[in-house]
């Protein structure tokens, strides 16, 4: 048995790369604001974008995936009027963690389906972990 998968591990980069995206683009677009520079949004796009054509089987295989089908990395903005609460709850914690960090109480744990990193029963994240983490 292998110690990995690597269909398991392609697919969960694949969801962390359209998370990234999406939540980035909802807060730059809807909110006025800048969590990653453009830069790093850029690479991001550019990444996933590669990874959507190297692995299109795995990919379609993503909740949500047919919002990326004709993602081409130009623009995020699309991502706006199909945010979920779930994306709109994660982007407006992010705005809240951008001057810092942010402790979060068991409700906001919740919406995050328990992906928070927990050290002596409090909970933190910074802005990289919660993108990295969800």
């Amino acid at each position: 048995m292998p110690l990995f998968n690597i269909n398991n591990d392609i697919t969960s980069l694949i969801r962390r790369k359209m998370l990234q995206i999406a939540v980035s683009s909802y807060i730059y677009y809807e909110l006025n604001e800048n969590i990653v520079s453009d830069e790093t949004w850029s690479k991001w796009a550019k990444e996933l974008v590669g990874l959507i054509k190297k692995y299109p089987k795995e990919f379609k295989t993503i909740k949500h995936h047919e919002w990326f089908e004709d993602f081409d990395g130009s623009t995020g903005f699309q991502f706006v009027k199909l945010a979920t609460p779930a994306l709109i709850t994660k982007a407006y914690m992010l705005i809240k963690m951008k001057k810092g960090w942010y402790i979060m109480n068991y409700t906001d744990i919740n919406k995050l389906n328990n992906t928070i990193l927990c050290n002596n029963n409090t909970y933190i994240l910074t802005i990289d972990e919660l993108l990295e983490e969800t």
